[in-house]
């Protein structure tokens, strides 16, 4: 089929190509993804973000939950999910956590690109500000909800809710 065809050319495991073939079947039928579209994205994600490991119709239902509970597309958490997995990687976060904060900057009508830099540099500075201490780690501790000592234990144990709480309070204090 063509699928499994894509699948050869993509590099998926000869053991995982009915699993994949079916699932990008499954996939693209009831979305705004092409079945060629889906079966590339879904190689490339399984190859960019750790933990896929081939396991497809997990990735495929965290997507079309993300989805279904979001004002992003498919195709729009797909791309950012491309450009943001490698720090999402570097970061910590597990797939679902990836295409969560993929469905996330999609809803609020980020580019794929611009999501890359923008993902890429706040990662950078907080990583920056845990390594370093000082003012800039009490301020990020602070929007937070948290001491220093808090945040620093919090962003390399639990990152999602970390993560969240940041927002939270960059959300409700207006800060930037």
């Amino acid at each position: 089929t063509q699928i499994g065809t894509l699948a050869g050319q993509l590099g998926v495991a000869e053991n995982r190509v009915e699993s994949f073939t079916e699932t990008v079947a499954q996939f693209a039928a009831p979305t705004d993804v092409a079945v060629d579209a889906s079966a590339t994205a879904f190689g490339r994600l399984d190859q960019l973000i750790e933990g896929v490991d081939g396991r497809y119709k997990n990735l495929a239902s965290s997507i079309l939950n993300v989805g279904i509970n979001s004002v992003a597309t498919e195709s729009q958490i797909i791309s950012i999910a491309s450009q943001i997995a490698a720090t999402g990687n570097q970061a910590g976060l597990t797939a679902d956590e990836v295409i969560g904060l993929s469905g996330a900057l999609a809803s609020l009508g980020v580019a794929p690109e611009a999501a890359r830099g923008t993902v890429l540099r706040v990662f950078s500075q907080i990583n920056g500000a845990i390594a370093q201490g000082g003012e800039t780690l009490n301020d990020f501790a602070q929007v937070a909800g948290m001491s220093a000592a808090e945040f620093r234990k919090a962003w390399s144990s639990d990152f999602t809710t970390t993560f969240v709480e940041l927002l939270r309070g960059v959300h409700e204090n207006g800060a930037a």
